[in-house]
């Protein structure tokens, strides 16, 4: 995990994803593991993106990387599925990406803020999808901050 991002995100997903499963309905297991991912991100956001082009030696080398977007959306697009049906999931899905963009923007940071404002939105839009009450759609919107509301239009 210290060395490839990629697979800690994974297994903290895969966890989360579990918990949420009809068989084990454990959606307290989930939101910590939310809060987890939150900081693992904040963590990916703190660095610049990696380049995709090097030259060494008259030699272009190009390649794709993972950037900060797919590692959000590996981290939150199976919860968001898996969650939506439970308005807290989403609550904390929701304010742990207002924090991390809070930190982006108060800090400098280097990370993008668009995916972070896409996958928020998308979360939004699931609950609104789903068949939650009422109530609890409005939760998930309340929990959006008032300067990322513009997200919701």
């Amino acid at each position: 995990m210290q060395q490839d991002v990629g697979l800690g995100i994974l297994q903290l997903v895969d966890i989360a994803v579990r918990a949420l499963s009809p068989g084990v309905n454990d959606p307290g297991t989930a939101n910590d593991l939310i809060a987890h991912l939150g900081v693992v991100m904040l963590a990916l956001w703190e660095r610049p993106p990696a380049p995709s082009r090097r030259t060494e030696r008259g030699r272009t080398l190009i390649r794709r990387d993972l950037d900060h977007g797919d590692h959000l959306h590996a981290g939150f697009d199976q919860i968001r599925r898996y969650g939506r049906g439970d308005a807290e999931v989403a609550v904390t899905i929701v304010r742990t990406l207002a924090e991390l963009h809070r930190e982006v923007v108060r800090r400098d940071l280097p990370g993008p803020l668009a995916p972070i404002e896409e996958v928020m939105a998308q979360t939004v839009r699931a609950v609104d999808d789903s068949d939650l009450p009422d109530g609890d759609k409005l939760r998930v919107h309340e929990a959006v901050p008032m300067e990322l509301r513009r997200l919701l239009v």
